[in-house]
């Protein structure tokens, strides 16, 4: 779920599409709408009902782009918030489930879930690749890199690909810190960009 003032995004996963809270005043009923997918499991970008996804899951929202971990696609979508028919894209990921670092379609997932955006960085729970990935929003091929796990499941604690993250799903940011759900547990990861 996703919140933009007076609207709330929702992936609804079971049904392969992202939906539309839209809230009134007080005295206004909250309508639901839907705002992208076909309802149909599949892959393709499209504009509005027209694109497919593959059980969406986590969601997050910035400077106009909805995106979107489209978990069993293993691939992270975009969804032009300012195109009339709302235009998804796909930014990363090749389709076929694997890690692989790169850019754009180059680079793989395994079942993404939870995202979250700081500045132009958008990170991702990778969550049978048992690692941290970010994506480069300001890089035209949207680079993706490692940024913690070693790809194995677990709970040690260390730098970079020292750390183990089984099964991360969801992400929160606060300053320079991420929050991970890994598991049963929540693990804290703080991360900066090289020059900052």
């Amino acid at each position: 779920m996703a919140v933009d003032d007076s609207t709330i995004y929702v992936a609804d996963s079971m049904n392969n599409r992202i939906r539309l809270l839209t809230i009134g005043d007080a005295a206004a009923a909250v309508q639901v709408s839907d705002f992208a997918g076909s309802g149909t499991e599949g892959h393709a970008d499209a504009a509005g009902a027209a694109a497919q996804f593959d059980t969406p899951r986590g969601i997050a929202v910035s400077e106009n782009k909805l995106y979107v971990a489209d978990q069993n696609n293993h691939r992270i979508r975009a969804i032009d918030l300012a195109s009339p028919n709302k235009t998804v894209s796909t930014i990363a990921g090749s389709g076929t489930q694997g890690h692989k670092d790169g850019t754009g379609a180059a680079a793989q997932f395994n079942r993404p879930t939870g995202i979250a955006v700081s500045g132009t960085t958008l990170y991702v729970a990778d969550f049978d690749n048992h690692r941290i990935r970010a994506i480069d929003l300001t890089s035209p091929e949207k680079t993706v890199s490692t940024i913690a796990g070693d790809g194995t499941a677990g709970n040690t604690d260390g730098i970079g690909s020292a750390a183990k993250i089984g099964l991360p799903s969801d992400i929160v940011i606060s300053g320079d810190t991420l929050y991970v759900t890994s598991g049963k547990l929540i693990r804290k990861l703080e991360y900066r960009e090289t020059g900052s």
